[in-house]
């Protein structure tokens, strides 16, 4: 398998990241997992 990568475009250029599937998959996980704890705070639980 190929690795993934993930770009952040920032104000002052970009910065690329690459990942084993493995990872990427944690990763979007881990994102996931933050998204529904912002969601969570946002809405005052």
């Amino acid at each position: 398998m190929s690795p993934s990568s993930l770009r952040l475009n920032l104000a002052e250029g970009s910065v690329a990241f690459s990942f084993t599937p493995e990872a990427a998959r944690e990763l979007q996980i881990a994102i996931a997992s933050l998204m529904d704890s912002l969601k969570s705070i946002s809405a005052g639980n």
